[in-house]
């Protein structure tokens, strides 16, 4: 951050005890006399003639310190030319190879990005108790949302609260974490009437993805075939296959469930289909579906 250019050590007035109207101050880089800008402005974009030229009171308009560059050297002249004081080493950036702290009960650090979108731009650092917290708010301030929690006990840390739904490391999804309900309801397919299948139960914890099926979802068949429709979108990948359980003819057997983006077919045994076309078809109640999306196939 650019910093506002103050003398470093105090100046007498003239030999005579005048004011020293018209001095200068030119800005070079330290121990040089290669020329370095100052600003008028924070922001860095209307540079300052230099030397710098005081008024008739001796007194300078603000120079701000350009922080890309090296240190400074600042030379005091007279309005005569002569000079008075030389400073080298003077810091551009007075942020730089220094400590920063913050101290007070529940000390916090604001960020706000000027060029993002509306309720894009706060993230905020702040210490709560025995926690650090990284935190996104809108652009009111008025809600605010713990993104990283860190806990401490003394000098031991407990743990690290990740309220996202992905983690990724090095570009690799490595975690995530979702629990819901179907967007459903979901359709069984296969039956004489469709049938509505509600409270199916979705989690995925890192690369694994769980479906839960509460209660039996059965109907009378028709065809050979059985799938789930209208799932939404689970995040699977494509043509995964796994083993469950299945109802085919009134009976619970081992079969396989291949999962699509938002859909799901079943087969009785290591096949996709073969259902009895009559009787009763479904998923029992209770069963639990896991599949890895790192993997194109696990029991």
């Amino acid at each position: 951050m650019p910093s506002l250019f103050t003398l470093p050590s105090q100046i007498p007035l003239s030999t005579s005890g005048g004011l020293l109207a018209g001095c200068t101050l030119t800005f070079s880089a330290t121990g040089t006399s290669t020329p370095q800008n100052v600003y008028s402005d924070i922001a860095l974009t209307t540079p300052l003639s230099n030397p710098l030229s005081a008024d008739g009171s001796g007194a300078f308009i603000p120079a701000y310190l350009d922080p890309s560059l090296p240190a400074y050297r600042v030379i005091l002249k007279t309005q005569a030319g002569a000079t008075l004081k030389t400073w080298d080493d003077v810091p551009s950036n007075q942020n730089t190879s220094q400590q920063f702290r913050l101290k007070a009960v529940g000390p916090s650090l604001t960020f706000e990005e000027t060029d993002a979108s509306a309720n894009n731009k706060i993230w905020r650092l702040k210490a709560n108790g025995e926690q650090l917290l990284l935190t996104i708010l809108n652009d009111a301030e008025s809600v605010e949302t713990t993104v990283f929690a860190f806990d401490r006990t003394g000098t031991t840390p407990d743990q690290l609260n990740f309220s996202g739904q992905y983690l990724q490391v090095g570009g690799n999804l490595v975690a995530t974490q979702q629990n819901g309900a179907s967007p459903g309801p979901a359709i069984l397919t296969g039956c004489t009437v469709d049938v509505s299948a509600t409270g199916i139960v979705i989690r995925r914890t890192g690369t694994k993805t769980s479906l839960y099926f509460p209660s039996t979802i059965s109907g009378t068949s028709n065809s050979t075939s059985m799938g789930l429709s209208s799932m939404g979108s689970l995040n699977f990948s494509s043509g995964g296959t796994v083993l469950t359980r299945v109802i085919d003819n009134g009976v619970i057997v081992l079969g396989t469930a291949t999962i699509g983006s938002s859909s799901i077919s079943f087969g009785v045994g290591a096949a996709s289909g073969n259902f009895t076309n009559s009787g009763t078809k479904g998923i029992p109640g209770g069963t639990v579906i896991i599949y890895d999306t790192d993997l194109a196939s696990t029991a």
